[in-house]
């Protein structure tokens, strides 16, 4: 979770409303309060706060683990069952006191370096 690409794509999934799927593999770690307090805002300039709240969003689901050193067997069962999911009905929700337009890390209104994270406005 240190890539702002990655990061964007996750606020974006969730503020559209989309089936995002959670899934671990080997290594990975959960988001800690400290993570929240201290990475995030490096990586997520402007309204870190904002990113926050999807990503927590996110992980209030309850993420599928993906051995990535399984047997073969064991991979493609991972994988349906990751495909499973990704067919059910779920939305996930990032709550806030209001509701904010969300315009992407770092957005300011002339900068146009952004486009690539921030085609249009969304809710969140």
């Amino acid at each position: 979770l240190t890539s702002l690409p990655q990061l964007s794509a996750l606020a974006r999934g969730v503020a559209s409303q989309r089936n995002l799927v959670p899934v671990t593999i080997p290594g990975f770690s959960f988001p800690t309060d400290q993570y929240y307090a201290t990475v995030l805002p490096k990586i997520w300039v402007q309204n870190a706060g904002e990113a926050e709240l999807a990503i927590r969003a996110c992980f209030k689901r309850i993420a599928i683990a993906f051995s990535t050193h399984a047997a073969d067997r064991m991979l493609d069962a991972q994988a349906k069952t990751v495909a499973a999911s990704a067919l059910t009905s779920v939305s996930f929700t990032a709550t806030a006191t209001n509701s904010t337009t969300f315009h992407g890390p770092g957005h300011t209104e002339n900068d146009e370096a952004n486009e690539i994270y921030d085609d249009e406005p969304y809710e969140i």
